[in-house]
């Protein structure tokens, strides 16, 4: 491991572990159809009328959009993307008698269905929803919580799923890598970076690595690909730094090499 250098580092406070909750869960109520059409057609002479200008007007934080445009045509991104999942899990609070749902990005790694996301996603939750489609959305009761890790499996039992390739080695500082995830609930999003710098908090911690990159919140679970499609990591947090008046982010990954056999 020498070869990365890995910083004495601690998490720091602009580090967040990215879960979207909804307290005292309830069934949306179902809107009058005029309300609802007219809203619809608002909304695409909206985009018909922005698209155009869409790298314009974004703000900083929504740029990752923009990229994600611009990588449509990209054969890997294209080539991956049928493997990236959604997870919906809802955690009951008997306490104060609420429900919980969280959201996150997850992978399949098996044409069986191994889902590999973040521990922080599913943690506490007794079965997840794994969505690759409208049509092809899946319940599991198996999930596994890695110890000592921000990782955590949720195996399937099907056939024929699409899945992403392993790689074998570590990403090394420099490389390109694509991050494709559900960042902000906006589906398969596909962003592109450098490795930036390998991190390790003690000498019995597991290295991480960051990554400069547009990154979300929304994007815990999501993988990290090298150039030739393969799994180098799994991003589980973002670290906002700024300089010069000038605000920006980094993604945080695991190595897939720390993932235990499935």
């Amino acid at each position: 491991m020498d070869k990365y250098r890995p910083r004495e580092w601690e998490l720091p406070s602009s580090v967040f572990e990215e879960e979207e909750f909804e307290d005292d869960y309830s069934p949306p109520r179902s809107r009058p159809w005029p309300i609802r059409i007219g809203a619809f057609v608002l909304l695409v002479a909206f985009i018909a009328f922005s698209f155009a200008w869409l790298p314009r007007i974004l703000p900083p934080h929504l740029d990752f959009l923009q990229q994600n445009q611009e990588l449509a045509k990209d054969q890997l991104v294209i080539d991956s993307r049928p493997a990236i999942v959604g997870i919906q899990v809802i955690k009951s609070d008997t306490a104060n008698l609420s429900r919980q749902t969280s959201h996150g990005t997850g992978f399949n790694i098996d044409s069986s269905g191994i889902i590999i996301t973040n521990s922080h996603v599913v943690e506490g939750a007794k079965s997840a929803q794994v969505v690759f489609s409208e049509e092809k959305k899946l319940i599991s009761n198996s999930i596994d919580l890695i110890e000592g890790m921000d990782l955590a499996i949720i195996r399937l039992e099907d056939n024929n799923l699409p899945y992403l390739p392993i790689s074998d080695h570590f990403a090394e500082t420099g490389d390109m890598v694509t991050i494709i995830g559900n960042p902000r609930g906006v589906s398969r999003v596909a962003v592109r970076g450098t490795v930036k710098d390998y991190y390790q908090g003690s000498s019995a911690a597991p290295l991480v690595f960051s990554i400069e990159a547009p990154i979300e919140p929304g994007s815990s679970g999501s993988p990290v690909l090298n150039e030739q499609g393969q799994v180098v990591g799994i991003v589980y947090a973002l670290q906002t730094q700024t300089s010069s008046s000038q605000e920006s982010r980094l993604a945080l990954a695991i190595p897939i090499a720390y993932l235990p056999e499935p």
